[in-house]
């Protein structure tokens, strides 16, 4: 839909040029968000299969902690010294908080008492591209790490993180049908959902297919012999 980009324009960096991250500490601030992310998912899943009300709030906080490439960046500025901004471990993870978030509301969304048809609708959409794509990660991963014996890494694009973040919006729309009993706003609350869910699913299918052909290059080389070693 576009109406995020501004919001993700400031979370970040403008520039094309990235610098990837060097430092290895773990005990950083936006390591901590990014670890806490599928932990409040699983709390939100609790209560969502539960029929407890007061769901969205939650989600809102784990949603929240995506903004953590924005406090790395802060600390680095701040503190270009203290290697307590953006690390290794922490843009690794990321990604992999994101989906595991999703996976967890969406699939205790799916069967909550609570969760409106439309809500319903939306996480399935959710779940199908996200089991997708982390069944494709996982096997990638093990064949880049067979070869090299290195951690495959892919840098997360603008239009990916703004994808993800509309997915992650649409399940804290249909959260919130958990929340609200009104017909006209739980009616309303679900078309919501379901509309970032299918604009995030396409955006996010498109960055996919960016992200496969970019691990598919980087798997070709690894396996091709240096021909300028044996000279």
């Amino acid at each position: 839909m576009g109406v995020l980009r501004p919001l993700i324009n400031k979370a970040q960096s403008k520039s094309t040029t990235r610098v990837p991250a060097t430092s290895e500490k773990l005990m950083t601030l936006p390591n901590a968000m990014t670890v806490s992310r599928p932990l409040l998912g699983l709390h939100v899943g609790r209560r969502l299969l539960n029929g407890t009300p007061n769901t969205m709030p939650r989600m809102f906080v784990a949603g929240m902690t995506d903004m953590e490439g924005w406090g790395a960046r802060l600390i680095d500025k701040t503190f270009p010294r203290s290697g307590r901004g953006a690390t290794v471990i922490g843009e690794g993870g990321d990604p992999i908080a994101d989906s595991l978030l999703l996976l967890e509301v969406g699939a205790a969304a799916l069967v909550a008492p609570r969760v409106n048809i439309l809500g319903k609708m939306a996480v399935a959409v959710i779940l199908a591209q996200e089991t997708k794509k982390s069944v494709w990660a996982i096997r990638t991963a093990k064949t880049y790490n067979d070869l090299t014996g290195e951690r495959l890494t892919i840098a997360t694009t603008l239009d990916g993180k703004e994808a993800m973040a509309e997915k992650i919006l649409a399940g804290g729309l249909a959260t919130w049908t958990n929340d609200v009993k009104h017909p006209g706003a739980r009616l309303a609350l679900g078309v919501a959902a379901l509309g970032f869910a299918v604009s995030g699913a396409v955006r996010g299918h498109q960055e996919f297919i960016k992200y496969k052909a970019t691990a598919a290059e980087m798997i070709l080389d690894a396996s091709t012999p240096d021909m300028s070693a044996q000279y």
